[in-house]
């Protein structure tokens, strides 16, 4: 680890981090209700000695690829350990279940001090575009760069990828997630999200504090200081607070559609200058509201 650390590396991602320790007996995992190499002591001991390292370089972090319960997830991220795990129950949780979802992680890794890392997808799972359609899927990302914590983006998420036709015999059928991101023929609707979200999530959201706002029937909401973030994932279009900053998708005058996320202002209304094609925010102008 070191040898790439000296050369400059931000940190490590730790592949199958809760088992990296094998039990001495080396048994069968057939045979064992509790997976018998999973979570040992062993793996502790192992994550602290990298985070040691880690941290005798000041700035570098260790991300760990590691499925589980909220509770299992905060223990790996507490003092001494890892710096984050991914949230893999965000990636696969059903529409119906996103704020439950979200508000364990974030009670959970609160009691330990620390924020969640949110992720869509990886390369072992059917990408985001495929499981819940292209228009669900720009929505659930627009929620996930508004929500506390780290938001991480899995190769072509921002195109728009879904599966590809390709097979090159892995033996958990992951090829087709696995395709490497094209440089032609894509659209630029996605991208074009993607990077405002970014960029207006770098200069509004980070760092704000988190408030559920009251529950409405079918829809998630919440508020990051003057921003706010709803989703509707209901059947009807709905009302939203403020002025909208940016969207998932077209809204339907004053109102939000179904299956579409929209960020909005609670404030000061402002407006964006943008230069060239990328649509990145150049500048803010107060506008009184």
């Amino acid at each position: 680890m070191r040898f790439w650390l000296d050369r400059g590396f931000a940190g490590v991602r730790i592949d199958v981090a809760g088992g990296l320790a094998k039990h001495p007996d080396y048994a069968d995992v057939d045979s064992q209700t509790i997976h018998p190499h999973w979570d040992r002591p062993e793996t502790e001991a192992i994550h602290r000695r990298w985070r040691a390292v880690l941290d005798s370089y000041g700035d570098r972090v260790a991300i760990g690829e590691l499925w589980g319960s909220p509770e299992r997830i905060a223990s790996r991220v507490s003092p001494g350990r890892l710096h984050q795990v991914f949230r893999f129950d965000w990636a696969v949780a059903p529409w119906e279940f996103l704020q439950d979802t979200a508000a364990q992680a974030i009670e959970a890794l609160g009691k330990v001090g620390a924020l969640p890392t949110w992720l869509l997808g990886s390369h072992d799972l059917p990408r985001v575009a495929s499981r819940y359609g292209p228009r669900l899927a720009m929505a659930k990302a627009l929620v996930t760069f508004a929500l506390p914590g780290s938001a991480w983006i899995y190769q072509g998420e921002e195109l728009g990828m879904e599966n590809s036709a390709v097979d090159n015999g892995d033996p958990g059928g992951r090829d087709s997630f696995r395709a490497p991101m094209p440089w032609d023929a894509m659209p630029n609707a996605p991208l074009t999200v993607y990077r405002k979200a970014i960029a207006l999530r770098k200069r509004f959201i980070v760092g704000q504090p988190f408030e559920w706002l009251p529950e409405k029937p079918d829809v998630l909401a919440f508020r990051r200081s003057d921003v706010a973030c709803v989703l509707n994932t209901g059947k009807r279009a709905v009302t939203f607070p403020g002025y909208p900053l940016h969207q998932s998708g077209p809204l339907a005058g004053d109102l939000l559609p179904p299956d579409t996320a929209v960020w909005t202002g609670l404030g000061t209304r402002v407006c964006f200058e943008s230069h060239g094609s990328h649509s990145l925010i150049a500048a803010m102008v107060t506008v009184v509201s």
